[in-house]
């Protein structure tokens, strides 16, 4: 017997607000993340960056200026992100989590580029054995959706994931003067 067509966008719906939820700990911040997406990317959509996922030697993190202001970003102008269910240095974006926001991963040590503070890089080993990049102690993550250098399309979502300022600390939107 055939299966209804209506199921179909109801199985999507299904599977990827089950995705977003394994990226965050609140059933709050699972609904608000579900709602800003749609289904999961395609790993063409991921970062094809040297410094992404699949863990360059040596990847350079720098400041680049996008609608935020100035973030951090890997060798290729990628934003990077920051996890605040992270805590203690410790990675806590794996499986689907981790295939919406790929970790920045390296096989050596990373470097600082311009603007970045080498002292507030370093590395942390994830638990699939994986050594990523951390700033200011904060892991360091790609978000899936964004293409291009300087899009910032990861930040706030779900009110747990930011771009990653100088400082090591979240990025806020710049103030807008109000009339």
């Amino acid at each position: 017997m055939p299966r209804p067509r209506f199921l179909a966008p109801f199985a999507v719906l299904v599977a990827t607000s089950a995705l977003v939820a394994g990226c965050s700990s609140s059933s709050k911040s699972s609904s608000i993340a579900a709602g800003s997406g749609s289904a999961a990317p395609s790993a063409s959509a991921a970062p094809t960056t040297a410094a992404g996922s699949a863990g360059a030697a040596s990847p350079t993190v720098k400041l680049a200026t996008t609608s935020l202001g100035q973030v951090v970003v890997d060798d290729t102008g990628m934003t990077l992100y920051l996890f605040t269910q992270d805590s203690g240095g410790k990675s806590t974006c794996t499986g689907g989590c981790a295939t919406l926001w790929p970790a920045l991963t390296v096989s050596g040590s990373p470097s600082a580029g311009t603007g970045v503070d080498a002292a507030k890089l370093g590395r942390i080993t994830r638990p699939d054995g994986t050594t990523q990049v951390t700033y200011g102690g904060a892991p360091l993550y790609h978000f899936a959706k964004d293409s291009a250098p300087g899009d910032v399309k990861g930040e706030n979502v779900g009110s747990v994931w930011f771009a990653v300022q100088a400082d090591g600390s979240k990025a806020a939107p710049p103030a807008t003067a109000g009339y």
